[in-house]
């Protein structure tokens, strides 16, 4: 059993893609940046920005999600110089290395120096996904049952 953010590239016959809820999007700024000081933003607000988080071809999760916001926008997500992974993103914009995107969870563990804004306009959510075997045990359907219910708990709250 595992936890993933859609779009899900590669799909697989033997295993179940269980959405559990949506949350929405939060961009990460360093503190001193231009966009630090308002309440939300827009993606078209980033078109000359540079992403510390861009799709890899073989991925999808969040970072494909954003890049087609983008593109709806008229543009394409421009890379910063340094790219990273989660947590190491954050560092990266509180470094001053643009910015990236993510959701509010993310907030809780973001350094000082960084701001997160909320993204404002459609589609600028971000599902998570509970993914298991069919014919896993009851315990993991039981599991992810469970998590339904809280997701569900949670995107209403």
């Amino acid at each position: 059993m595992g936890l993933a953010r859609a779009p899900i590239l590669r799909r697989y016959g033997s295993v179940h893609y269980l959405p559990l809820y949506e949350e929405p999007l939060v961009v990460a700024v360093a503190a001193s940046h231009a966009l630090a000081g308002q309440a939300g933003t827009t993606v078209a607000a980033l078109r000359h920005e540079c992403f510390v988080a861009t799709p890899h071809l073989e991925r999808g999760g969040l970072s494909h999600h954003v890049a087609e916001l983008c593109r709806a926008q008229g543009f394409q997500p421009a890379p910063a110089p340094v790219r990273s992974r989660k947590w190491s993103q954050l560092a990266l914009v509180q470094g001053g290395l643009r910015h990236r995107h993510g959701s509010p969870v993310h907030g809780a563990l973001a350094p000082e120096g960084v701001r997160l804004l909320p993204l404002q306009g459609e589609g600028c959510t971000s599902g998570v996904m509970a993914l298991y075997r069919y014919g896993a045990p009851p315990l993991v359907r039981h599991f992810t049952d469970a998590l339904s219910r809280l997701g569900a708990g949670f995107a209403s709250s």
